[in-house]
């Protein structure tokens, strides 16, 4: 009876070929491979030739699919290898590694409280500096991964080494992994009592020296006592190179899953091809990139390896040789390469026999029930929401949306309240993973949406974020969502005192509420929300806009026309009552930010809030001769923001701006000039036309209450012109 022990490197192309050599000449009756025993099941369907690598085994627990975790495999992981060989030979296979149920989601067993901090660094690199390498990853990669030669004593050589390691570095065995290789030890005892003979253990290099060498089964027994199992499934499902450089259940992410199966595929190749590959997809790109670049780089990477007391180059000689040579010493040209052909873009398969994770049955049940597919091209899709099967194919859309699986991509409608919605449908293989990666939220689509953004508002301090979330739950008709979401928002906005948010969180609401019954979904909740948010913006912006700087001050302008809109849109008497009286303390403080005062003075005046009387003193006040330039600059500017018409039809207020522009000295004019573009910037061409118009005739309305009448000095009024002329970059002698 013999137990030979394969310690390879979870995807690693080298160990996959000496392994297979190795099973090739052993001849096993049974092999033992590190991986889940829950997934025994699914080994058989390898032998289907749609089950197309990379995939990954997800295992799950049945009653709270949250807890899961990912086991992949590419076509040069050896356990890959092993399976596969089995099957074709007709041996007998299983994963022996400890069962997912006894420790998924268990902390006192994925990460034990007796459990010291594990130590930093690679214990490999111990052998890296008793071989004079530049790391335990280049020692490795150099002895198995990238080794040429088949050797039939590269095992029991990594087995010596690694029991050394052990000895020498125990800190480096995890309680965990210890109760992981007294599982797999009882594995083995079974086995040899059922009879098998030649047993081919399949595991991460680290663990064999724990299975050749057996401690008493009653010891093994000890550290397993008490170990209770929760019921978990096991599916197959796509995976993707990109996702191979996450850490999973093996705990093995690799950097460049591209590179490794070049290796898988072309072990013999001695650089030339790979940058032969390289300078395909740099070409393509429009990079020159000549054979000249192709022979200087695998030159470079030679002479880079023996530098480094490398037998051959790897990747990172490759890597250096790259950016020097074609990249010009640009290291960004590896983050171009990454995509294409250092991680590659290779999706697997499964067929339909696999068995699906419930969120994935649910959607697909849903499909089929809304009579609305997936298809790999682009569809036009218009629902019109009165009808019920339109609405529930929007809900699903905005469902799928909100666990960011994007099938569907709206496009642009009449208006929001519209009863009508366009979609862009478009389904991509990756959906499918992102919907096994969503399974952990929950086993239907509507539970798993709630329990997502159930979690992104515990998580998040951003009010109007969660107002954001709250539309789109109200959307995707999700009640329990929306409940959540609004006393997340209460509790926030009860203890907030940043006005900004406030003000942004009001107008989104507003949104909310005006548009909600389109899918009858009135929330009387969250009037009164919106209300008391009303009241705490009302009683703290004058505090707000006092005391603050120009940045400051523009970041809190366009939220008060919002808010100022969003409250005219809700059209409640007492909310707008409190509002306008914020106004008026605003722009009555002289403390305030002129930007926000003119703003502010602004508003009242167009909703009638502000006598001729008030307006012309204002106006005096704003533009005597005693107030500083800039101050009244910014003063004009936020009264006159985004419309020019207000100072074509009020005279007082052309007349006030005409003398105080005319009073300005040349070096205050010339210092101001820049804002006084920026102001009249955003009038449209017409209203800047006829103030040019206006201007240029000389006509300066009525004087401002307060200062006696004067004769009209046409002579000063053209100068006045000319200049106001020239802010608004028209020249006066252009027809």
């Amino acid at each position: 009876m013999a137990v030979n022990i394969f310690g390879i490197r979870h995807h690693g192309p080298g160990s996959a070929r000496h392994l297979l050599a190795e099973l090739e000449a052993f001849q096993p009756d049974m092999i033992l491979v590190e991986g889940p025993p829950e997934a025994n099941d699914l080994i058989p369907f390898l032998a289907d030739p749609d089950l197309q690598p990379p995939v990954a085994i997800l295992a799950y627990q049945t009653n709270q699919p949250s807890q899961a975790v990912f086991y992949p495999f590419a076509t040069f992981s050896p356990e890959w290898q092993a399976l596969h060989f089995a099957l074709k030979n007709n041996l007998h296979v299983q994963f022996f590694d400890l069962p997912v149920g006894y420790w998924l989601g268990k902390p006192e067993i994925e990460n034990p409280e007796t459990e010291e901090p594990r130590p930093v660094g690679n214990p490999f690199d111990v052998l890296a500096a008793i071989a004079e390498k530049p790391s335990g990853e280049h020692w490795w990669d150099e002895t198995v991964e990238t080794r040429r030669t088949l050797s039939a004593g590269i095992f029991p050589a990594i087995q010596e080494a690694i029991t050394t390691l052990r000895e020498t570095h125990p800190a480096h065995t995890s309680p965990r992994d210890r109760i992981r290789e007294a599982w797999m030890r009882q594995v083995i005892r079974k086995v040899q009592k059922a009879g098998y003979k030649n047993i081919a253990v399949v595991c991460g290099a680290w663990h064999g020296p724990a299975l050749e060498n057996f401690p008493p089964a009653k010891e093994d027994q000890e550290l397993l006592k008490g170990l209770v199992a929760e019921k978990i499934e096991a599916t197959w499902v796509p995976w993707t190179y990109a996702r191979l450089t996450f850490d999973s259940g093996y705990g093995a992410g690799l950097v460049a899953p591209g590179w490794y199966s070049h290796l898988w595929e072309h072990p013999d190749d001695e650089g030339e091809y790979w940058l032969s590959q390289v300078a395909a997809v740099l070409r393509t790109s429009g990079k020159d990139t000549s054979t000249a670049h192709v022979v200087e780089a695998s030159r470079l990477a030679v002479t880079l390896a023996a530098l480094r007391n490398l037998t051959r180059p790897g990747l990172q000689e490759f890597n250096d040789a790259i950016v020097a040579v074609m990249g010009m010493g640009d290291p960004l040209l590896l983050h171009f390469l990454s995509e294409s052909l250092l991680v590659g873009d290779q999706i697997g398969h499964t067929p339909d026999s696999i068995p699906r994770v419930p969120l994935v049955r649910d959607v697909e049940q849903l499909q089929r029930k809304l009579r609305l597919q997936p298809a790999a091209d682009e569809k036009e899709l218009l629902l019109d929401l009165r009808k019920e099967n339109d609405l529930l194919r929007s809900t699903l859309l905005h469902r799928l949306q909100l666990i960011d699986i994007a099938w569907g991509r709206p496009l642009a409608t009449s208006g929001k309240g519209t009863f009508k919605e366009e979609w862009m449908l478009k389904w991509h293989p990756e959906f499918h993973i992102r919907l096994v990666e969503q399974g952990i939220w929950g086993n239907t689509l509507q539970d798993a949406c709630t329990a997502y953004l159930a979690d992104r508002a515990t998580h998040s301090q951003s009010m109007p974020e969660i107002v954001a979330i709250l539309g789109n739950a109200i959307l995707a008709d999700l009640p329990a969502a929306v409940d959540h979401l609004i006393f997340r928002l209460d509790t926030l906005a009860a203890t907030s005192s940043d006005i900004a948010s406030l003000m942004e969180s009001v107008s989104g609401l507003t949104s909310i509420i005006r548009y909600g019954n389109v899918r009858n979904t009135e929330i009387p909740a969250l009037a009164d929300m919106l209300g008391a948010m009303v009241v705490r913006i009302c009683i703290g912006l004058p505090y707000a806009c006092t005391g603050i700087d120009e940045n400051v001050a523009r970041g809190l302008f366009p939220l008060i026309r919002s808010t100022d809109e969003a409250i005219g849109i809700q059209a409640e008497e007492d909310n707008l009552a409190l509002w306008l009286g914020a106004l008026q303390q605003l722009y009555g403080s002289a403390r305030s930010h002129s930007l926000l005062a003119g703003l502010a003075m602004q508003i009242a005046y167009s909703r009638n809030q502000l006598s001729p009387e008030a307006l012309e003193k204002a106006l005096h006040f704003h533009f005597s001769s005693t107030s500083d330039p800039a101050a009244s600059a910014a003063w004009l500017e936020g009264f006159l923001s985004e419309s020019g018409t207000v100072l074509l039809i009020d005279q007082a207020l052309w007349a006030a701006v005409y003398a105080w522009i005319d009073t300005l000295s040349e070096d205050h004019f010339l210092a101001l000039l820049p804002l006084l573009r920026r102001t009249f910037a955003t009038f449209s061409a017409s209203e800047k036309r006829k103030i040019g118009t206006q201007a240029q005739q000389g006509v300066a309305g009525p004087a401002i209450v307060g200062e006696e009448s004067a004769p009209i000095n046409f002579e000063a009024g053209k100068r006045a012109a000319e200049t106001v002329l020239l802010f608004l970059n028209i020249n006066p002698h252009q027809p």
